[in-house]
């Protein structure tokens, strides 16, 4: 069920949540399809990562530079 939300989303371009409680095959699902999808990237990010953090990583899995951020 999860992979085929998954792929629904994905060849839709849409945004789409996957809940549940732990150890149910969340995070397994989503591995395995950006494994085997191409154009799918997964970026596992824990509950402290920054929006700066996540567009780097981002950039380089395209591998593009990431832009200049100004702190002023």
């Amino acid at each position: 069920m999860a992979l085929s939300l998954i792929t629904n989303t994905h060849m839709d371009g849409d945004i789409g949540v996957i809940y549940g409680p732990a150890g149910m095959g969340k995070s397994m699902a989503l591995r395995e399809y950006s494994y085997k999808s191409k154009g799918a990237i997964l970026i596992e990010a824990d509950p402290g990562c920054t929006a700066r953090v996540l567009l780097q990583e981002l950039c380089t899995r395209l591998g593009q530079n990431a832009p200049a951020i100004s702190m002023s």
